[in-house]
């Protein structure tokens, strides 16, 4: 009886994580800061065409340090289900924000059908990679 227990309760966390994997209306597949420009390079994983998008950024220096960066990524360009695209913010800032650990992160995102998407302060939409 233990064991149907157990597989009850990791079938639950597996579909709560599985739930929570799709409920991301883009895939993020990398982050970078080069010279004074930040990019972020993502999919529309969503089943309408994303109309406007907005990224928040954490960098991580290398004792662990946190630091926000305090600009807003934004951008309208139309993003086709399935289509990659890439966004991306000048700013002399972001020469402040070189760390060895980027962090980007969905903030906002409106669709062609009407519906939106908030980030509920998870930051659960997001992507880390090594700067260079």
């Amino acid at each position: 009886m233990k064991s149907f227990w157990r597989l009850i309760g990791m079938l639950v966390v597996a579909s709560s994580f599985y739930a929570q994997a799709q409920s991301c209306p883009v895939t993020i597949t990398d982050v970078r800061n080069i010279e004074h420009t930040l990019f972020v390079l993502f999919e529309n994983s969503g089943s309408a065409t994303l109309t406007e998008y907005q990224f928040g950024l954490i960098f991580i220096d290398v004792t662990g340090r946190q630091h926000p960066f305090p600009l807003r990524i934004k951008g309208s360009k139309a993003v086709e289900p399935g289509a990659q695209h890439t966004v991306s913010l000048s700013s002399r800032e972001a020469l402040q924000f070189l760390y060895p650990e980027a962090n980007a992160y969905l903030l906002e995102a409106r669709f062609s059908d009407g519906t939106t998407w908030t980030d509920d302060g998870s930051h659960a939409c997001g992507f880390t990679s090594w700067q260079e």
